[in-house]
C-alpha cells in the first residue's frame, strides 16, 4: 500500500500472518513487491535517490550540511551572511603608469559557476593599490574574465577613485562593472557640490567668501563683517578740503589726500559692535580737526589736539563697543 498523508506506511492484505499457517506465493509477492514500492520511494542515505516532487521538512532543518561550491547547490546559511558568493578573494594587482588590473577569485569560478555575469550583479572586495587610473582601470575574475571598472555614472576613473586597503563594491551593467559610491570623477564630484572646490595651495577664489555668525570662541574666525565693515581705510596726510566731514562706520570708504582747512568730524552707523574705523595722519596737516562728541577717549580723557605742527599723530582709530564709540590713537 502507498505512504498516506503522514509519510506511514502500511502492509498489505494478509498482514499480519497467522501463526502455524503456511505461506503463500499469493502474500510472498504481494508482500515483498509492496515493501519494495515503498522503499523505492524513500530517500536513500548514499545519495542516489533522485527526488521526484517537493519535500516537506516540517519546520525541520538539513543540518551538517557542507558550503555550496557550485550556483545550483543550497547555499550555507554563513555564505550568505559573510557574502560568500560576492567576495571576491586572493586579491592581487598589477599596476603601471597607464593601467591598474585588479585580479581575484569568486567561489564557482568560470567566472561564475560557468554562467555570464548579469545585469544588476554586485561583487566587493577589498584592493590591495590604488588605482592609477591614467587610461583604464580593469578587473579580472578567476584567471579569465576581464571587464573595465568605471565610476557610478559609467565614466573612466581617475587616479585614486579606488584606495589600496579600503573595501568596495562593485554592479555589473551587462558589460563593466560600475564603482558605488567611491571618490567619483572630477566632474562629478564639481557638479554635485555645484561650485569647484579649492584643491591645490595655488587655488584663489574666484568670489566672495560668505560668513554667517559671529564668533564665540577664541579659535574660531572672526566674522568678516566685524573685520571690515565701516572701516576707513586710510588717510595719508588727513582730510580733502574743510568744513563738516561723517564718518559712516559701515561705509568702508577712503577719504582724502590733504587737510586745507577746519574739519568737525561726527559719526553715522556707529551700531554694529565690534567695528573698527582707522584714520592715518601726517603732522603735515594745515588745519584743525574737532573729533565727534559721542567719542569716549582713554580714561575718559580729553581727545588728542591734532592741528599743523602740534602733535605728530599718526592714527586715531573709533571702536563701537556696544552703547559706546571708543576713541585711541597711537604716535609713532
Amino acid at each position: 500500500m502507498p505512504r498516506n498523508g503522514s509519510g506511514i506506511y502500511t502492509l498489505p492484505a494478509l498482514n499480519p500472518v497467522i501463526p502455524f499457517t503456511t505461506i503463500t506465493t499469493n502474500w510472498a509477492n504481494n508482500t515483498m513487491d509492496d515493501i519494495a514500492a515503498a522503499l523505492t520511494g524513500s530517500i536513500a542515505s548514499n545519495g542516489t535517490t533522485a527526488i521526484t516532487a517537493n519535500l516537506q521538512m516540517n519546520g525541520f532543518r538539513h543540518t551538517g550540511v557542507g558550503p555550496a561550491t557550485v550556483y545550483n547547490q543550497y547555499a550555507r546559511a554563513d555564505q550568505v551572511q559573510e557574502n560568500g558568493f560576492s567576495t571576491l578573494t586572493s586579491v592581487t594587482s598589477i599596476s603601471d603608469a597607464n593601467l591598474t588590473q585588479y585580479r581575484g577569485n569568486l567561489v564557482f569560478g568560470q567566472p561564475n559557476g560557468g554562467r555570464p555575469f548579469i545585469a544588476g550583479q554586485m561583487i566587493s572586495f577589498t584592493p590591495n593599490v590604488t588605482n592609477s587610473g591614467a587610461v583604464a582601470t580593469t578587473l579580472r575574475i578567476n584567471g579569465t574574465d576581464v571587464k573595465i571598472i568605471k565610476s557610478a555614472t559609467g565614466d573612466a576613473l581617475v587616479a585614486g577613485s579606488i584606495t589600496g586597503g579600503n573595501p568596495i563594491v562593485l554592479v555589473f551593467d551587462g558589460s563593466d562593472w560600475r564603482l558605488v559610491g567611491g571618490v567619483g570623477t572630477e566632474s562629478e564630484i564639481i557638479a554635485a557640490l555645484g561650485y569647484t572646490p579649492l584643491k591645490n595651495t595655488t587655488d584663489t577664489f574666484t568670489g566672495t567668501l560668505s560668513m554667517a555668525g559671529a564668533a564665540t570662541l577664541i579659535a574660531q574666525l572672526v566674522q568678516v563683517e566685524r573685520v571690515l565693515a565701516g572701516r576707513v581705510d586710510y588717510l595719508s596726510t588727513g582730510f580733502a578740503g574743510s568744513g563738516a566731514v561723517n564718518i559712516d562706520m559701515e561705509g568702508r570708504q577712503v577719504l582724502g589726500t590733504t587737510m586745507t582747512g577746519n574739519i568737525t568730524m561726527t559719526l553715522s552707523n556707529a551700531t554694529n559692535d565690534g567695528t573698527v574705523v582707522r584714520l592715518y595722519f601726517t603732522d603735515t596737516n594745515t588745519g584743525v580737526v574737532t573729533w565727534p562728541v559721542e567719542v569716549v577717549w582713554p580714561d575718559l580723557g580729553t581727545p588728542p589736539v591734532l592741528s599743523a605742527g602740534v602733535l605728530n599723530l599718526a592714527e586715531v582709530t573709533f571702536t563701537v563697543f556696544g552703547a559706546f564709540v571708543l576713541g585711541a590713537w597711537n604716535v609713532y
